[in-house]
C-alpha cells in the first residue's frame, strides 16, 4: 500500500518530464503492461518499456506532465494529467490513465487521451542567408494561423479567405511553412508558406505560395517551393501543376513549363468561389 500517493505519482510524472529513462523505468514493476492510443497493442516488459520511453523522450524532450486528480478505486488507481508541451505552438493535452500496482510498482497502465492534437511526424530545414536563420517545418500545428490569413488575404487569389477555409486548406494539403528564426529556442516567425495537394505518387497542384514583401529578393522563394517539391513524402512524383498570374520565371527555374498539349485537359470553374 502506497503511504503516499500523491507524492508517488507527481515523482512519476516529474521523471516523465525530466526525460529520464532510467527513472522513469524504476517506477514499472519488471513484467509492467503498457497501453496507449499510440501503441494500441501493448507492450509489456522492462526491454519494451525502455525502447519505447527513449523514443518517446526523445522525440518529445521539453514536455512537462502534471497531476490534475487523483482517484482510488478498489484495484487501482485513476489520474487525470495535464500535458503541457515548451513549443507555444501547441496545444495542451489532457488525459487519464488507469493504473494498477503490485509491489508499490506499476504493473499495468493504460492511457487515454484524445489524438487529434498529439504531434504528428514533421520535417524541417534550416539555412542561413545575410546573417540570418531559417526554417521549413512541414509541422501544421506551428503554423501562426492569424498571421497566416492575413497573408494570403493580402494576395490576389485569396482576398476573402476565411478562417474556416483556411484551416480546411490546411487539413487537406502537405503544408510548409518558412520561418525566421529569432532568438529563443522556440521563437519563430512566420514569412512564407505553400502547400501541395496530392495523392503523393501521381499528381501534386502546388498552390498558396506565399513570401512576406520584406523577404523577397533573397532566393527565400526558391528555397521553399523546391523543398516542397523535394519532399520525401512525395517521390517520385509524375506531374506538378500551378497556377501563376506573374511567378512565371521562378518556376521557370525549377522545371516548370506551358502545358505541353491542351487537348484533354478540362476544367470546371465556378464562379465567386475562394
Amino acid at each position: 500500500m502506497l503511504k503516499d500517493a500523491s507524492a508517488f505519482f507527481d515523482a512519476w510524472l516529474g521523471a516523465w518530464s525530466n526525460g529520464d529513462v532510467e527513472a522513469l523505468l524504476k517506477f514499472y514493476h519488471p513484467e509492467a503492461r503498457y497501453l496507449a492510443p499510440d501503441c494500441p497493442h501493448g507492450i509489456r516488459g522492462h526491454n519494451q518499456l525502455k525502447v519505447y520511453f527513449e523514443n518517446q523522450l526523445k522525440a518529445y524532450p521539453d514536455w512537462h506532465w502534471t497531476r490534475q486528480e487523483l482517484f482510488k478505486a478498489e484495484t487501482g488507481w485513476t489520474l487525470r494529467w495535464r500535458l503541457d508541451w515548451a513549443e507555444p505552438w501547441r496545444p495542451v493535452i489532457q488525459g487519464l490513465s488507469w493504473i494498477e500496482l503490485q509491489d508499490n510498482l506499476i504493473q499495468r497502465q493504460d492511457a487515454y487521451f484524445d489524438t487529434h492534437n498529439w504531434p504528428k511526424p514533421a520535417w524541417s530545414w534550416q539555412i542561413e542567408k545575410n546573417g540570418e536563420r531559417f526554417e521549413i517545418s512541414s509541422d501544421k500545428q506551428r503554423l501562426d494561423r492569424p498571421r497566416l490569413l492575413a497573408m494570403l488575404r493580402d494576395t490576389y487569389w485569396a482576398e476573402n479567405l476565411t478562417p474556416e477555409q483556411l484551416e480546411q486548406r490546411i487539413k487537406t494539403s502537405f503544408c510548409f511553412g518558412l520561418y525566421r528564426v529569432q532568438p529563443g529556442r522556440y521563437s519563430r516567425e512566420l514569412i512564407g508558406f505553400a502547400r501541395a495537394l496530392t495523392d503523393t505518387h501521381t499528381i501534386a497542384y502546388l498552390a498558396d505560395v506565399i513570401l512576406a514583401p520584406e523577404w523577397r529578393g533573397q532566393g527565400l522563394g526558391t528555397w521553399l517551393t523546391s523543398t516542397a517539391l523535394d519532399h520525401p513524402d512525395l517521390q517520385p512524383m509524375r506531374r506538378w501543376l500551378l497556377r501563376t498570374r506573374d511567378a512565371h520565371s521562378l518556376y521557370h527555374k525549377l522545371g516548370f513549363e506551358p502545358l505541353r498539349d491542351l487537348n484533354g485537359w478540362l476544367e470546371r470553374w465556378v464562379e465567386g468561389r475562394v
